[in-house]
């Protein structure tokens, strides 16, 4: 009999009795109310051209001792990814606390992964707390592998962080915690070696760095989620640098969508729109206020806070004028959405590209725009803040990174809508 199936054997003779122990130990344990961000699952950090990350999965990116993403992994990577390689930063997150292996695929959806530079997968407490056979982690963990690879780009970094020691946790410090790390151990050195058979710079595996446990209502500070934002960020940073240089550099043309795909994605966009509920909707002070710092902020006569709404563009809120809404064929904004990164039009009437947008305001055709696309929770973008005037300026005279600035602001005070919307509904 070969040394692989004796231990597949031994495994299964002992791994029944060891799951038993272990889940009556689990059973006995009181399990805290840990706080947990209740906020928009995103972090975000200024810069121009942002890397946009997915944290993805349980443990780590659950956020567990703080309320905020912005304390926990996501708003330090954000920070910490910026400060490293001077662009803005993007951090979206899918957290499940109670995922397993087993149903990280189910979590992840049909979500399009291709709009990420990088993929960060972390989860294995719950598998390793219900001893998962080492067999079922390798098979579970290599398919989900397929699934992220077929779901992003080629150029999306995936990495798989290891799972933390259990004995970390407050809760598991004890004699039979260290009978679960041991099992750790094991899922760890397995996943490692998924990881390094990938053949391709993309896909790594991360030990992120021992943490002290803060107390068993807490579990993780924001100091610990700085600590492992750093090892994070300094894994990520060359790799990111590296992916963006050789786009730049890569003389392939790449082919324009089909009509088949801008057709789902434009189903998808609207369908975003929708679900947040933001369209014909009363007038409100938070976007009011946000449009009437960018006017005064850039100078121009005009700002406006728009979303592209099926073949209409409708306004929000705006600043020196008073319109609903245009058709869209008229919309600089919807030229906006399509990127995402800041349009800046100094003067229309000598961009071809904008021939035939014929915008006015006031009776005069609005020559100078510039905007940043504003975006749903789940990363469509569904509208723009913008600043205009029916004068040409000079492109230089818009700080592009502050214009992102202004559009995360408004992007905040969206999701806020969204969640106060969901709220009343359900307590309606």
């Amino acid at each position: 009999m070969s040394s692989r199936r004796q231990l597949v054997l031994v495994w299964a003779i002992v791994r029944p009795a060891l799951r038993l122990l272990v889940r009556s130990w689990r059973a006995l344990i009181e399990l805290p109310l840990v706080p947990r961000p209740d906020d928009a699952p995103h972090a975000h950090a200024s810069g121009l051209d942002p890397h946009r990350i997915l944290v993805f999965g349980s443990g780590p990116a659950v956020g567990y001792g703080v309320r905020s993403h912005e304390l926990a992994l996501p708003g330090h990577l954000a920070r910490e990814l910026s400060a490293r390689t001077g662009h803005g930063a993007n951090v979206d997150v899918l957290a499940d606390p109670g995922l397993t292996i087993s149903s990280a695929a189910v979590l992840l959806g049909n979500r399009d992964l291709r709009q990420y530079d990088a993929v960060i997968v972390s989860g294995g407490v719950n598998d390793v707390m219900q001893l998962v056979a080492p067999l079922v982690w390798r098979d579970a963990s290599s398919a989900l592998l397929r699934t992220l690879h077929e779901s992003s780009s080629p150029s999306t970094l995936i990495v798989t962080l290891g799972i933390p020691p259990i004995r970390s946790i407050p809760i598991y410090d004890h004699w039979i915690g260290s009978l679960a790390d041991r099992h750790a151990h094991i899922l760890n050195k397995i996943s490692q070696q998924l990881c390094s058979n990938v053949r391709d710079a993309h896909t790594s595996f991360l030990r992120l760095p021992e943490l002290t446990a803060v107390g068993t209502t807490r579990h993780r500070s924001p100091e610990g989620y700085r600590l492992w934002a750093e090892a994070l960020a300094e894994h990520l940073s060359p790799k990111l640098s590296r992916a963006r240089s050789a786009l730049a550099g890569s003389t392939q043309s790449t082919a324009a969508p089909h009509a088949e795909e801008l057709s789902a994605n434009e189903v998808a966009r609207q369908k975003a729109l929708d679900d947040v509920g933001i369209v014909d909707t009363a007038p409100d002070e938070r976007f009011d206020k946000i449009v009437e710092l960018a006017r005064s902020l850039f100078g121009t006569r005009y700002a406006a806070i728009t979303f592209i709404d099926n073949d209409r563009q409708w306004y929000k809120a705006s600043a020196g004028m008073n319109k609903a809404e245009i058709p869209r064929v008229n919309s600089f904004c919807d030229v906006t959405i399509r990127e995402s990164k800041a349009l800046i039009v100094p003067d229309a009437a000598a961009d071809d590209r904008f021939a035939g947008v014929m915008s006015h305001v006031d009776g005069a055709r609005v020559l100078f725009y510039a905007g940043y696309p504003v975006e749903s929770p789940d990363g469509q973008r569904i509208g723009a803040l913008c600043v205009f005037d029916t004068e040409a300026r000079q492109g230089t005279a818009i700080d592009a990174a502050q214009l992102r600035d202004l559009a995360l602001l408004t992007q905040h005070a969206l999701w806020s809508h969204a969640q106060d919307a969901k709220r009343a509904k359900r307590d309606g």
